[in-house]
């Protein structure tokens, strides 16, 4: 819904049309936050866009007969900001609400009802229809809600107030007439209101028309009690609570739950600075001592080294020293040396392995050499002993 109202204002026509046409269709949900949601969005619509205004006041004032009490009363609710927006240039919505009063059945549209014609009591002079519609809904009173006779009320105060105003303009101030010897029949209203009121089981309704009462008294109290000009109310957006909060603190995930200030300790991001009085840069180049002193980057083997020398220590029967910080003195081997060792080490058996495979090589070859020389004087040896035997036949053979 938050999204669908923000994005209103600027889309175009087409798109407006099928934002509304999505708000009707969540406003007929069974889900009755869904519905008032969905209805105070499209007020929200008419509010921010005011050539789509009649549009949203006609889906609204068509759910007013609506059997869901919620949807009609949440629709009042809506019809009622958007009058008190113009109150000149919606007489005839007012006229048009009072007509289906008989077909209202919650007690809260038709209380908002009600209101809606007393503010508009003074319109017209003796033309308006606030006193015909108090008279229609006397006859039934005491079948209404209570919170609909306090509006009712209210009304019969509002008109007969309105009446003697128009008296003491005709006749004159001194010459005002007294509600009690008056008869007219608006007066004559406003004292039958009084008497059903007297005898109703409400006690907040018997305190108010006394109060009502003690209040036409004056007619000037009354006027400025009654009929002071109400300030337009405000329906603003969910996200506007939240508005001003800085991206990522606690009082924008919570939702602005903390009020309009935020939650307790929260502190918003400054102002940019004016241009031409920033201060000097050279403000920014300062260094601030830290409160536990200059901070160093050590290396992870002098910290091990230091920690080592500070350990306990201890001696032997022998007088030797032994623990954790034995070493701590002269000549004392710090982790770098010994990771130096050992890469020397490394160093020294890469080279002897080295050694040690062409001392293997040299062997070899000399074996062969000498599985040569040995091959060698085996067939020399035969050769000999080949020669030997035929100078022996050849000898036999002379003899």
């Amino acid at each position: 819904m938050e999204i669908l109202t923000l994005i209103f204002p600027h889309a175009p026509p087409y798109v407006k049309s099928l934002i509304l046409n999505e708000l009707e269709h969540f406003s007929g949900s069974t889900n009755k936050a869904l519905v008032r949601e969905a209805v105070r969005a499209i007020g929200r619509c008419a509010q921010t866009d005011s050539s789509t205004a009649p549009r949203c006041l006609r889906l609204l004032l068509g759910q007013i007969t609506s059997l869901d009490g919620t949807l009609a009363a949440e629709s009042l609710t809506v019809i009622r900001h958007l009058i008190q927006q113009d109150p000149q240039g919606h007489v005839a919505t007012v006229v048009r609400l009072a007509k289906n009063l008989d077909s209202a059945t919650d007690p809260h549209a038709r209380a908002t009802i009600i209101w809606l014609v007393g503010e508009f009591s003074g319109l017209e002079g003796e033309d308006n229809i606030a006193a015909d519609v108090l008279r229609i809904l006397l006859k039934d009173f005491v079948n209404e809600a209570e919170v609909a006779k306090g509006q009712i009320l209210l009304l019969a105060a509002k008109v007969y107030l309105h009446h003697v105003n128009r008296q003491s303009e005709n006749k004159g101030e001194d010459e005002a007439a007294v509600p009690s010897q008056d008869d007219h029949p608006v007066a004559r209203l406003w004292d039958y209101a009084l008497l059903l009121v007297r005898y109703d089981t409400s006690y907040d309704l018997r305190d108010r028309a006394r109060m009502y009462r003690a209040l036409l008294s004056v007619p000037q109290l009354a006027t400025l009690m009654l009929l002071a000009p109400k300030p337009a109310p405000q329906a603003p957006s969910p996200s506007e609570t939240r508005k001003g909060f800085m991206l990522g603190s606690s009082t924008l995930v919570l939702a602005g739950g903390g009020g309009v200030h935020g939650l307790r300790g929260y502190e918003g991001l400054p102002n940019w600075v004016a241009e031409g009085s920033e201060p000097d840069p050279r403000l920014r180049e300062t260094e601030t001592p830290s409160a536990y002193g200059e901070e160093k980057s050590v290396p992870a083997s002098q910290m091990l080294d230091s920690a080592v020398r500070a350990g306990p220590t201890k001696t032997n029967g022998l007088g030797a020293v032994v623990g954790a910080g034995a070493g701590a003195g002269v000549g004392v081997k710090t982790l770098d040396d010994w990771l130096a060792e050992e890469e020397k080490e490394e160093q020294q058996e890469a080279f002897k392995m080295d050694d040690d495979d062409d001392d293997d090589d040299e062997e070899e070859s000399e074996e062969e050499e000498t599985d040569d020389e040995d091959d060698d004087e085996d067939e020399d040896d035969e050769e000999d002993e080949e020669e030997a035997e035929e100078e022996e036949s050849s000898d036999d053979d002379t003899n």
